[in-house]
């Protein structure tokens, strides 16, 4: 599938899985839905190296992602956040991504 970073994106937290899903290349990582208000159906984020016990956004929260990277996969739209080691960090082409709750 086609890929494309998204600089920024407001959405808000609909749902949080309470399982370790597993990403495309096998890693662990976090299901979350959320919504921007703009589509009928929620979107799906994998956060890489989350679990349920380390993302601390509950639902309902309007999160502030920044450098996710935007997937197809067959006809749906996927973000993916990487993680590095102090939280979301800088992937290898310098963008920083991160997500946090909006003020």
């Amino acid at each position: 599938g086609s890929k494309v970073t998204v600089e920024r994106v407001c959405v808000e937290l609909l749902h949080k899985d309470n399982l370790v899903g597993k990403a495309f290349d096998g890693s662990t990582c976090l299901y979350l839905k959320v919504s921007d208000g703009t589509t009928l159906n929620p979107m799906t984020v994998c956060c890489l190296g989350e679990t349920p016990t380390t993302f601390e956004y509950k639902v309902n929260t309007i999160l502030d992602i920044r450098g996710a990277i935007a997937m197809v996969r067959g006809d749906k739209v996927l973000l993916e956040l990487p993680k590095g080691t102090q939280g979301l960090s800088a992937p290898a082409d310098g963008v920083e991504a991160s997500i946090e709750a909006a003020s």
